[in-house]
């Protein structure tokens, strides 16, 4: 088992493997089908971004949209609320899927009805970015630089705000012409004084954690060909829905790279992979 024996090596106790022969054959499938049938699908918070930074908690992409100035305490107050209320519930271990499943929806229904009408600068983004306290894990900048080089596709699905996701990466020179955001952009529209004015967001359906998948990015991008032929995949996620983003397509491989950053015994063993650094991405 050779490519299972060199991670362990690298990775010490850091990563936890299931199944390591299943694995093995898995990277000798990857191995073998080269870059050009290669694909990456990834989440966003907390996967490519840490969870925790000097053993504090760091900012996810809403919360850096929810931190812009011009947004008014009001808004603030009630996200807040929104958050205090169904964040527990999207973090239950003991509540499955489907249970959690309406709540999850309502929870988004009722942010974009939070957001329908309001009003604020759209370049506040930008500097809530450069002043947040959010970090990329260390050695994801020189995974994408690899990856743009080779010309693979990374398909990054958030449930969070696309015009946030995008702007993360773009401040970090990481939104190559391989990279595709899928996630909820937000529809706007110009007020009297200038203001950009949110009508809620672009598309027909919301994308939550439980939802998002490579089926959204399918509908959405459909004479796309930058996919074709791409039949092995490497997923990265942090949790339960992240581990179902390749959305059951039947491709030739799929390895899932989960980045635990809690005790999730469930989100485990649905991972090929289990890393446990909150800090750095597996390179």
């Amino acid at each position: 088992m050779k490519f299972v024996d060199e991670i362990k090596q690298r990775f010490a106790s850091a990563v936890h493997i299931r199944c390591e022969n299943d694995v093995n054959a898995k990277i000798e499938q990857l191995v073998a089908g080269g870059p050009d049938k290669l694909q990456i699908i990834s989440d966003f918070d907390r996967t490519i971004s840490t969870s925790q930074y000097n053993n504090k908690q760091t900012m996810s992409s809403f919360s850096v949209f929810e931190a812009c100035d011009s947004l008014s305490e009001d808004y603030k107050k009630k996200a807040l609320t929104l958050l205090q209320k169904y964040r527990p519930i999207e973090d239950n271990t003991q509540m499955t899927v489907a249970q959690k499943l309406p709540f999850i929806e309502e929870w988004w229904q009722q942010s974009e009805l939070l957001l329908k009408g309001l009003c604020f600068q759209y370049e506040d983004i930008k500097k809530s970015i450069e002043k947040a306290d959010l970090h990329l894990r260390d050695g994801s900048t020189e995974a994408f630089n690899k990856l743009f080089c080779k010309k693979i596709p990374i398909i990054v699905l958030s449930a969070g705000i696309g015009d946030v996701v995008e702007l993360i990466l773009m401040h970090e020179n990481l939104l190559t012409e391989n990279v595709t955001v899928v996630s909820n952009f937000l529809k706007m529209s110009k007020d009297s004084n200038g203001l950009s004015k949110i009508e809620g967001f672009k598309g027909e359906k919301l994308i939550h954690v439980f939802n998002k998948n490579e089926h959204t990015y399918i509908e959405t991008h459909q004479n796309d060909t930058i996919l074709s032929g791409r039949s092995n995949v490497i997923l990265l996620g942090d949790s339960l829905g992240d581990a179902n983003m390749d959305g059951g397509i039947p491709y030739d491989t799929v390895l899932r790279i989960g980045f635990l950053n809690a005790d999730l015994v469930i989100a485990y063993i649905l991972y090929n992979i289990n890393y446990l650094n909150k800090y750095s991405f597996l390179t």
